[in-house]
């Protein structure tokens, strides 16, 4: 007779929208049937006040953006279930596997329901032809919509093709534009899509069962146990505009960017140019300094001193030419 084992642990997926969302304390519980909130305006500021002494006054009048909007979020329930004989399976240990399951997939399932809504509200934008170019329209779009640092959002295949080509990278454990945007590489999104949004908060349940009663989740007309895990979900975002980004064409073809070389240090040790890259210990030597090169040919004899005088006499000039030089006795 075979050995039951316990199943290999399970690790939730890198980058997914639990990075990013901030969790609120869930409190007394009155957000599960619903939350709104204020919101700043969406708008730019007034253009600058350039106060040049005029007689125009620096204080009001201006013309002045409205107030705070009022934004709501809804609230969803993400569900695990479990179903097998009483045979073997306690209500308890059906549960937990009802937990289990939960636990594994309801990010995933977070991110489904969070990427209709984007999908649904989303304002085109162009710049599709390269994941590149799509991730830069996002960035654009929400500096000019949100004025605020946002999140991008992106499944997992188009995550790992940005990786690949340099739009996103990996820092500190989370993924990043080169500017420092937050992206999200959800498994519950989908299709060749970009999409930014403002930044995502959130209130969630502890884990919660259909019931208590163990009796009540045995179909006793199929001797079946049922075991339900659910989680009371509600997540929101300031109503600034999002944007989408479809992918087109070869986008996903193509070589992969370069990764960054490292540093090269250089040392000289006499005629010897030493290279190593950071953090190695040894230098490799090249000794620059050649061989002996063949003996050149003697060169013509220079003007020197000329011939004669005799001992006490002095060499002066004749002329103001060049090498014009004569002996004479001093004076």
């Amino acid at each position: 007779m075979v050995e039951l084992v316990e199943a290999p642990a399970r690790n939730p997926n890198d980058h997914g929208l639990f990075t990013v969302v901030n969790f609120r304390d869930s409190g007394d519980g009155r957000w599960q049937q619903g939350i709104q909130w204020e919101h700043q305006d969406c708008s730019p500021l007034m253009p600058p006040i350039y106060d040049e002494c005029t007689d125009d006054p620096v204080g009001l009048p201006k013309t002045l953006q409205a107030g705070p909007g009022v934004a709501s979020a809804d609230p969803f329930t993400v569900v695990g279930e479990f179903v097998c004989s009483p045979v073997g399976y306690t209500p308890q240990t059906a549960q937990d596997w009802a937990e289990t399951r939960l636990v594994a997939r309801e990010e995933a399932a977070a991110e489904s329901y969070l990427w209709d809504r984007l999908v649904e509200d989303a304002d085109s934008v162009s710049g599709g032809e390269s994941i590149g170019q799509a991730v830069a329209a996002v960035e654009a779009y929400l500096a000019d919509n949100y004025g605020s640092a946002g999140v991008i959002h992106m499944s997992r295949y188009v995550a790992q093709i940005a990786v690949d080509k340099g739009a996103i990278e990996r820092r500190s454990g989370r993924l990043e534009t080169r500017l420092g945007t937050p992206v999200v590489a959800g498994t519950g999104y989908a299709g060749d899509t970009v999409i930014g949004s403002p930044r995502v908060f959130g209130y969630r349940s502890e884990v919660f069962t259909s019931s208590n009663n163990a009796g009540d989740l045995l179909d006793r007309s199929t001797n079946d146990l049922y075991a339900v895990a659910e989680r009371r979900y509600v997540l929101g975002f300031d109503p600034c505009g999002v944007g989408i980004v479809q992918l087109a064409g070869d986008w996903d073809s193509g070589g992969s960017a370069g990764g960054s070389g490292a540093d090269l240090e250089f040392n000289w040790d006499g005629t010897r140019l030493g290279v190593r890259q950071e953090g190695d210990d040894e230098y490799e030597y090249v000794d620059l300094e050649g061989p002996q090169g063949d003996k050149g040919d003697p060169g013509a004899d220079g003007q020197g001193v000329p011939t004669g005088g005799t001992e006490g006499q002095i060499l002066v000039k004749s002329s103001g030419d060049d090498y014009d030089t004569e002996w004479a006795d001093q004076g």
